[in-house]
C-alpha cells in the first residue's frame, strides 16, 4: 500500500486532508480485517470433535437419565428397611357389658358394677343416643412408627438395586465408548475422503493432459485411433472416479456432523494432520485381554447382569425366612366416643386420654404350595443364562483382540509394500521427468509415471484408513487411548 502512505503524507497538513486520511484509514482497516477473516480457516481437531459429540449425543444423555433413575430406585428400595413415621387416626369397637351381666357380677364385685348401672341409667335418661346396642365405639389418633428388624427378601432386593445402579453406569460407559469410536471413524474417513479428492483431481488433470498429447501424436501419425480411444476412456474413468470421490467426501462430511450432533453451517475448516506411524503395540495379547476384562463395557455389563440374577435367587430364597417387624405409636384415645359431649367439653373433664401402644410381629412361612421353590428355580435359570452370555462376551472380546492384533501385523506388511510401491513410482516419475527434460522421453511417458504415482498414493491412503480404524477399535475395547496403546 505505497500509494496509501504517500497520499497520507501529502494530505495530513490540511483539515480536509486529515478527514480524507481518517476515512481511508478506516476503509483500509476494514478491508484488512475482512481479508484476514476471509482467509482464516479454522482447524477442527479430533479431540474437539469428541468433546462436541460427548455433549450432544442422545445415547449418552439417555444413559445419564437411566443412571439417575437407577439411583432413585435404589433409594426407594433401601428406604423400606428404614424407620417409618406417620400420623394415623383409627376407630375401634368392643362389646358392651349388659345390665344383666353387671347384676350377676355385682354379687362378687358389688361396688364398681352397681355404680356403673347407676351411671348408665343416668346417661340413658339424659337422652344420650347409642351408636350400637352391643358395641362401644372408640377413636384414637397420634403418631405411629415402625421398622423392619429382619427381612431377608428386602435385604437382597437392596443388593439387586445396587447392582442395577452399576449396570446403568456400565451402559453409560458403553455409550461414551461407542460415541468416541464413531467420532474417530467418521473423522478419519472424512480426512481420507478429502485427501482422495485431491488425488483424484490430480489424476483427472493428468488424464486430460494424456488425451491432449495422444491426440497430438495421432495427428502426427505417431499414435493410432485405438490409443486415442483408450485415452478418452481413461479420462472418462478418472472423471467418474473424481465425481465418486467428491460425493463420498460430501457424504462423510454430513456423517461427521451427524455424529457430532450439530448442524452443518457450510463453513470451511481444516482437519488436523493425523499421525500415521506404524508404532508397536506395547501390550501383548494376554495383557490386552486382562485390561479388557476390567475396561470392556460389554463384558462388564454381562458380569453385572450375572450378579443381578444371582441376587434375585437370594430374593426368592428370602421367602423361606421369617419376617420380623416392630411398630409403636403415641397419641390420644377415647374409648366411648358416643358419650363425648363436644358442646360442654370445656366445662367438663374430657374423656380423651394420652396413651401409647407397641406391637411386635414375626411371620415364618411354612407352606406356600411350592410357589417359593418355583420362583427360586426360575431365578436360577435366569442366572445360568446370564452366565452363558458372560462367557460368550468374554470369548468374543478375546477373539476380537486377537483378530485386531493379527490385522495390525498384516497392515504393517501392507504398509511396507505400499511404501515400496510409492518409492518405485516416485523413482520412475523422476526418471521419466529427466528423460523428458533431456529430450529422450516423451510427455506421455511422464504422464503415465505421474498416474502411477497418484494411484500408489490412493492405495496408501486406503491402508492408512484401515490402520487408523483398526487401532481405534482396539482402543474402544480395552478403554485406552492410542497414545497409551502404542510404544513411543
Amino acid at each position: 500500500m505505497i500509494w496509501y502512505r504517500r497520499f497520507k503524507t501529502a494530505c495530513k497538513s490540511s483539515l480536509l486532508g486529515a478527514l480524507i486520511v481518517a476515512l481511508l484509514t478506516m476503509m483500509h482497516a476494514t478491508q484488512s480485517d475482512a481479508e484476514e477473516s476471509a482467509g482464516e480457516i479454522r482447524t477442527l481437531t479430533l479431540n474437539e470433535c469428541i468433546a462436541i459429540a460427548l455433549k450432544n449425543n442422545v445415547d449418552i444423555l439417555v444413559s445419564e437419565e437411566d443412571i439417575a433413575k437407577a439411583l432413585a430406585e435404589y433409594r426407594a428400595i433401601n428406604a423400606q428397611r428404614n424407620i417409618y413415621v406417620g400420623l394415623a387416626a383409627k376407630s375401634s369397637q368392643y362389646p358392651k357389658v349388659t345390665q344383666s351381666d353387671l347384676l350377676t357380677a355385682s354379687t362378687y364385685f358389688p361396688f364398681p358394677y352397681n355404680y356403673y348401672i347407676y351411671w348408665y341409667d343416668k346417661k340413658k335418661q339424659e337422652g344420650k343416643l347409642e351408636i350400637s346396642r352391643y358395641y362401644n365405639v372408640g377413636l384414637s389418633f397420634g403418631l405411629t412408627a415402625g421398622i423392619t428388624i429382619f427381612n431377608e427378601k428386602k435385604n437382597r432386593m437392596v443388593d439387586v438395586a445396587s447392582s442395577s445402579v452399576r449396570l446403568s453406569k456400565y451402559q453409560g460407559a458403553k455409550a461414551v465408548q461407542d460415541t468416541i469410536y464413531n467420532v474417530k471413524k467418521t473423522y478419519y474417513t472424512y480426512a481420507i475422503a478429502r485427501e482422495n479428492v485431491m488425488l483424484r483431481e490430480k489424476l483427472y488433470k493428468s488424464s486430460q493432459d494424456k488425451l491432449k498429447i495422444t491426440e497430438m501424436l495421432f495427428r502426427g501419425g505417431h499414435k493410432t485411433a485405438l490409443d486415442v480411444s483408450k485415452a478418452r476412456y481413461d479420462l472418462s474413468e478418472s472423471a467418474l472416479e473424481l465425481q465418486k470421490a467428491k460425493n463420498n467426501e460430501r457424504a462423510m462430511r454430513t456423517e461427521l456432523f451427524r455424529v457430532l450432533g450439530i448442524t452443518d453451517s457450510g463453513t470451511a475448516f481444516e482437519l488436523e494432520k493425523t499421525d500415521f506411524s506404524m508404532k508397536e503395540i506395547r501390550y501383548s495379547v494376554e495383557e490386552l485381554n486382562a485390561i479388557g476384562e476390567t475396561n470392556f463395557p460389554d463384558l462388564q455389563m454381562m458380569k453385572t447382569q450375572r450378579e443381578i440374577t444371582r441376587n434375585k435367587i437370594a430374593v426368592e430364597m428370602g421367602g423361606h425366612y421369617p419376617e420380623v417387624d416392630i411398630q409403636g405409636g403415641v397419641g390420644y384415645e377415647n374409648g366411648r366416643i358416643d358419650l363425648y359431649d363436644f358442646s360442654s367439653s370445656l366445662t367438663k373433664k374430657s374423656n380423651w386420654k394420652l396413651g401409647g401402644s407397641i406391637s411386635f410381629t414375626a411371620n415364618l412361612p411354612l407352606f406356600a404350595g411350592g410357589m417359593v421353590t418355583a420362583r427360586v428355580d426360575a431365578a436360577k435359570a435366569e442366572y445360568r443364562k446370564a452366565l452363558y452370555k458372560e462367557r460368550e462376551a468374554r470369548k468374543a472380546m478375546k477373539t476380537t483382540i486377537a483378530g485386531i492384533m493379527t490385522t495390525l501385523e498384516e497392515l504393517k506388511t501392507q504398509v511396507g509394500m505400499a511404501a515400496l510401491m510409492r518409492e518405485n513410482a516416485e523413482k520412475h516419475m523422476l526418471l521419466a521427468r529427466k528423460a523428458y527434460e533431456s529430450g529422450t522421453g516423451t510427455q506421455l511417458e511422464l504422464h503415465e509415471a505421474q498416474t502411477a504415482m497418484i494411484n500408489a498414493d490412493v492405495g496408501y491412503q486406503k491402508i492408512k484408513l484401515d490402520y487408523l480404524m483398526t487401532l481405534a477399535r482396539l482402543s474402544s475395547i480395552v478403554g485406552l487411548g492410542e497414545e497409551t496403546l502404542c510404544a513411543k
